[in-house]
């Protein structure tokens, strides 16, 4: 989408925006320009990208048509730099700021004009809550929004020795996320995984009974989330350790911290539907996973949850896989339980033009499915039919499956035929939902043959 050009209109006055009221932007009409967007409010709300949750990122046309009113608090975000007016312009100053001035933002120039000293301001905030020996700084260069409590910029952060004013530590980063309490930058709040996460964390990492530092080093874990340095105590100094630093890296946001237990704990995600468990022990100074869990519903209605231990020798994985039956039932072509057992068959197609096949345990387990994947339409069934019977036969490299259904009494059940034996697994009737036709004028499947 272009970005606006020529002239816009301000409709509704005053003209403000504030951290948490997006709806107080007035309606800019440039019909034309905004794609299938009637507004300017539309555009810069649904396709322009925004900084934090907090504060809404946008720019302001070259030229601005005013009735009446004023321009109030308006922010502006150019390279790095937040700009807050707080300046009251009548048309005629506009107008001659505007003929004057052309080639540049008239923004800049209210800027340069009236408050100079506001645009590009330095500002370091002191850290000074979690330490009787160490304090931390953290320096933006430009960015800094005053009066605001939350700021967002370019800088560095440093831990100070409070006896001898000796730099300890320095991490620099392009892009910082601060939120001010009271005008003030705390330490070591830790809201896992998208809440809020202090710059400066100092917590044990190690457990060896001395705290160590975590530094926001910008936004480079999941999803843009805060990334962090790790630094761990080494007598009088702290050392950078890329092991635990890939920790708060890799995976969202901050790790989490057991000290009871002695953990550490991470979570990673790919959209909805897979996320990723893990927990470390520390061993040779260095994190060690001892579990890690994948919960994927990728392949949904099939859930998918992955579990990983190390045993004390090597890391040993289990697969579980799941159905809710009393989801796939009502919706099943063909239904039935096991005799002597509590294993129920479900055929069902649950993206329509693909038919599944389960063997589920009573809580839901899937002991056997075809095809695996129930997106997979490469996998094909074979549909027979006679005067008294329907039979639907599949297979894989260790057996050949078929399931039946007399016509006449109603029987069910589902032969497996492997290693030269065939066994019957009878169904119970009275268990039984659906039946087992797939004739193409009732039911037409992709992975289905009529033969």
């Amino acid at each position: 989408m272009p970005r606006p050009r020529g002239t816009k209109r301000i409709q509704n006055t005053p003209f403000s925006v504030s951290q948490n009221h997006i709806a107080a932007i007035p309606n800019l009409y440039c019909p034309g320009e905004y794609g299938n967007h009637s507004t300017y409010k539309e555009w810069i709300t649904q396709d322009r990208p925004r900084l934090s949750p907090q504060i809404l990122v946008f720019e302001l046309p070259n030229r601005i048509e005013m009735e009446s009113g004023r321009i109030k608090e308006v922010y502006e975000f150019s390279r790095f730099c937040w700009w807050k007016l707080d300046i009251e312009c009548n048309v005629d100053q506009v107008e001659s700021l505007e003929n004057s001035m052309k080639p540049l933002s008239l923004i800049f120039f209210l800027c340069i004009l009236l408050i100079p000293s506001v645009c590009f301001p330095q500002k370091t905030f002191t850290v000074d809550d979690f330490s009787d020996v160490f304090y931390g700084k953290i320096h933006f260069e430009n960015s800094v929004s005053e009066g605001s409590s939350f700021i967002s910029g370019k800088g560095w952060t440093a831990i100070v020795d409070k006896k001898s004013g000796n730099e300890l530590i320095k991490v620099e980063f392009e892009d910082l996320h601060l939120t001010l309490h009271d005008g003030k930058a705390l330490a070591n709040i830790k809201e896992r995984p998208y809440g809020q996460l202090s710059p400066i964390m100092y917590e044990d990492y190690n457990f060896d009974g001395i705290k160590d530092f975590a530094i926001e080093d910008g936004h480079n874990s999941c999803y843009g989330l805060p990334s962090f340095s790790i630094y761990l105590a080494d007598g009088d100094k702290f050392t950078f350790s890329e092991e635990f630093t890939r920790l708060a890296h890799e995976y969202c946001g901050m790790f989490g911290v057991n000290a009871a237990e002695k953990k550490l704990s991470t979570m990673t995600k790919s959209g909805c539907c897979w996320h990723q468990y893990s927990e470390f022990i520390v061993k040779n100074n260095k994190p060690k996973a001892v579990s890690v869990i994948e919960e994927d519903e990728t392949t949904l209605p099939f859930h998918t949850k992955s579990k990983e231990t190390w045993n004390g020798k090597k890391m040993v994985k289990t697969v579980e896989r799941k159905l809710d039956l009393k989801e796939i039932i009502p919706m099943a072509v063909l239904s039935f339980q096991i005799e002597k057992s509590n294993k129920r068959v479900v055929l069902f197609a649950p993206y329509i033009s693909n038919l599944v096949y389960a063997l589920v345990k009573e809580d839901g387990t899937i002991e056997f499915s075809y095809p695996e994947n129930p997106r997979d339409g490469h996998s094909k069934f074979k549909f027979h039919t006679t005067a008294n019977s329907r039979s639907l036969t599949f297979g894989n490299e260790s057996a050949i499956y078929t399931i039946y259904e007399d016509t006449k009494d109603g029987k069910v059940g589902v032969k497996v035929s492997t290693g030269g034996k065939t066994f019957d697994l009878k169904g119970i009737k009275k268990t039984k939902s659906g039946i087992l036709d797939l004739d193409p004028g009732v039911a037409k499947f992709d992975n289905v043959v009529i033969y």
